[in-house]
């Protein structure tokens, strides 16, 4: 089972960015938009999900599995704590932090929503597109692809331990 797909968020944002005259620009991205864009339909969606190996099964797993979604919600502040204290640690990551609009425990507290989707296996054009104008902001605090996929290595090895911790 694949439920590490891809940690996801609500409708919140991790990032907000400001432009040269201090507008929020994270209010101008539109995943929809972006989702166009890059052709996403329901063919494609599924392209995805088989690519990742996520199916029907691992919905009805995640459904009889009340006890990680508790488990998740658990310890979503923690894994939010650990892994910005960890990212913080290093240069490269500070400096798009500070790009950032938001201070880091706001940042923290957002970060936290991103558990709450990922144990109800709903993955649907909403998800993707929350997905792409993330990875939108992302791209706009100029957060390096070597940082983001360490930053979710990193983020998956905590949420793992937590679960097993608490399990």
């Amino acid at each position: 089972m694949t439920i590490f797909m891809c940690v996801s968020s609500d409708s919140s944002d991790m990032t907000q960015t400001k432009g040269e005259e201090g507008d929020d620009l994270a209010s101008q991205v539109s995943g929809e938009d972006l989702a166009d864009e890059i052709g996403l339909d329901e063919d494609e969606i599924r392209h995805r999900k088989d690519f990742v190996e996520f199916d029907d099964s691992d919905v009805e797993t995640l459904d009889e599995q009340a006890v990680l979604v508790a488990v998740l919600l658990d310890v979503r502040d923690d894994v939010a704590e650990k892994f910005y204290d960890h990212t913080s640690s290093f240069e490269e990551t500070r400096e798009v932090l500070h790009r950032s609009t938001r201070e880091t425990q706001p940042l923290k507290t957002v970060h936290g929503t991103y558990l709450i989707p990922l144990g109800r296996g709903d993955y649907g054009r909403g998800y993707f597109e929350n997905r792409a104008r993330i990875g939108k902001l992302h791209e706009m605090v100029d957060l390096p692809v070597k940082n983001y996929i360490g930053m979710y290595m990193i983020y998956n090895d905590l949420i793992i331990s937590e679960i097993f911790d608490r399990l």
